[in-house]
């Protein structure tokens, strides 16, 4: 990986970063909808003043019993409050008819009940229900290992506005070191899945694991620094798309960035970049052919992808 890409990498990191941490200041509550009652909320949560909040939760709960967000943004409110007993008791009533376990498990608001026993029993009903949701699959420990490790890997991604504590408005040695431990901590995840490659030498099948725990993996080495995890995972991968053709969006998807990466134009045309003029495609080989490619691959033609995200051609 030359220099340049390199810099850009880190670049992006921090500004995906910082992004985060911008974000992640705003509050989400999950069961209202009302701006003018998440306004006075936010107003009490910055004061601490959760009697308050919990207060209008519950009214809020009477007249929309039937909303699982309520459950959980109480829990919430409970859970800041050091109440465990009602935190654990409305977690697992926002079970319901939503599954809130990636919430459950980046929320910040829940920090003070990991030292608890009942943590442990709901992360083991969290597991059951995961699994509920994935019947058929042939290794439920490696599924459960696999999805909580994306889990973790999407924390400060998909998952970044469970991060409510407060950070300094500035970048700050503070936030530096969440940067430091979580670029550590994506190492360690992808150090892992290519162990578990290493030693059974072929891809997460979904047959085998589930879709969510597969993509998973896939995200935790395509988030992993440089070329080298990228390079060694992609034989694997274009293996299994010969016994499980879904999986050959997830093979596009990472071949095109390593190719990126290295410098190289993109096969299928999966990744694109913004400047300040606006959204280019990557550079793409023989674009003539790239939608029977796409289409091997089972993905839609460029143009419906161009447009939906009103990305332009590549500039030669």
């Amino acid at each position: 990986m030359n220099l340049f890409f390199l810099k850009l990498y880190f670049l992006l990191f921090i500004c995906s970063f910082i992004q985060f941490k911008c974000e992640g200041q705003e509050r989400t509550w999950h069961g209202i909808l009302n701006e003018n009652l998440i306004n006075d909320m936010n107003f009490f949560v910055k004061n601490q003043q959760y009697d308050e909040i919990i207060r209008m939760l519950h009214i809020q709960q009477k007249k929309d019993f039937l909303n699982v967000g309520i459950f959980y943004d109480l829990a919430c409110m409970y859970a800041l409050k050091g109440d465990t007993i009602n935190a654990f008791s409305y977690l697992y009533q926002s079970f319901g008819s939503e599954n809130y376990a990636e919430n459950i498990l980046t929320d910040t608001d829940f920090e003070n009940l990991y030292s608890s026993e009942q943590w442990c029993h709901l992360l083991d009903s969290l597991n059951v229900r995961y699994l509920k949701e994935n019947e058929g699959i042939k290794d439920a420990a490696l599924s459960i290992k696999l999805w909580r490790l994306g889990v973790e890997d999407q924390r400060f991604r998909t998952w970044r506005k469970n991060y409510k504590k407060k950070l300094p408005n500035n970048f700050t040695p503070e936030t530096a070191l969440l940067m430091k431990n979580e670029k550590r901590n994506a190492k360690i995840r992808a150090r892992y899945v290519i162990t578990l490659l290493k030693n059974r030498q072929s891809w997460f099948l979904y047959s085998e694991v589930g879709m969510r725990a597969s993509l998973s993996a896939l995200y935790i080495i395509q988030h992993s620094p440089g070329t080298k995890y990228l390079k060694y995972t992609l034989p694997f991968l274009k293996n299994a798309v010969g016994k499980e053709q879904e999986l050959g969006k997830a093979y596009a998807v990472m071949l095109d960035r390593y190719l990126v990466r290295s410098g190289k134009k993109q096969e299928y045309g999966t990744h694109w970049y913004r400047n300040a003029k606006g959204t280019y495609l990557y550079a793409v080989r023989d674009i003539q052919k790239l939608n029977e490619r796409r289409a091997s691959m089972g993905l839609n033609n460029i143009e419906d992808e161009l447009q939906k995200h009103r990305i332009h051609l590549p500039i030669d």
